[in-house]
C-alpha cells in the first residue's frame, strides 16, 4: 500500500507555537486547529485578565515566563503591551491568572507536538491499525460458518445445585 508522503513538520511545527491552532491549519487539520485556538487563546486572555495585565512579563515573572512564551505570540504581545503595567491594588485571583496564562502555554506545547505527529506519523484518524497475529481475536474465533463468534457454553446444572 502506498504512503502518502510526510511534509515537513519544521514549519508547521513553527506555526503552531507562534498561532495557537496555525500549525493545524497549514496542515489542513482545521477542527483540531480551530479546537486548540479556541482553548487556548481564550485561556491565555482570562489569564490576562485575571492578573491584571501584569503576569505576563520576562523581569516580573522570569520563571512563569518560561511557560507563558509557549503560547507563542499571544504572550509575545502580551508582554510588549504590559511592560510599563504597574500593579498599584493587590489582586485575589492574580495567581489563578498566572496557572491560567502558564496553562495556555503548555496547552500549546500540546498542539505543537500534535502538529509535529500529524506531520511525522500521520493522520491518526487515517492510520489503520494493523491486526495483531494470535492477538485476543484468535481467543474469541470460532469455526462458525457466519463468522461470528458464539456464546461460551452454559454448564448444565447439577441435579445437587437444582434442589438448593
Amino acid at each position: 500500500m502506498d504512503e502518502a508522503p510526510r511534509r515537513s513538520p519544521y514549519l508547521p511545527m513553527i506555526l503552531a507555537w507562534l498561532v495557537p491552532g496555525g500549525g493545524h491549519l497549514v496542515i489542513r487539520r482545521t477542527w483540531p486547529g480551530l479546537v486548540f485556538a479556541l482553548a487556548i487563546i481564550p485561556l491565555f486572555g482570562a489569564g490576562l485578565v485575571l492578573g491584571g495585565f501584569e503576569n505576563v512579563s520576562q523581569e516580573r515573572h522570569p520563571w512563569l515566563f518560561v511557560l507563558q512564551i509557549l503560547a507563542g505570540a499571544p504572550a509575545g504581545i502580551a508582554a510588549l503591551l504590559t511592560k510599563t503595567t504597574v500593579l498599584t491594588d493587590p489582586l485575589p485571583h492574580r495567581s489563578v491568572g498566572d496557572l491560567f496564562t502558564c496553562a495556555a502555554g503548555l496547552l500549546n506545547l500540546v498542539a505543537i507536538a500534535d502538529v509535529w505527529a500529524r506531520c511525522t506519523a500521520g493522520d491518526p484518524e487515517t492510520r489503520v491499525a494493523a491486526p495483531e497475529p494470535d492477538g485476543i481475536e484468535s481467543l474469541v474465533r470460532t469455526d462458525s460458518d457466519d463468522g461470528r463468534s458464539a456464546p461460551p457454553p452454559t454448564p448444565a446444572a447439577s441435579p445437587e445445585a437444582r434442589d438448593v
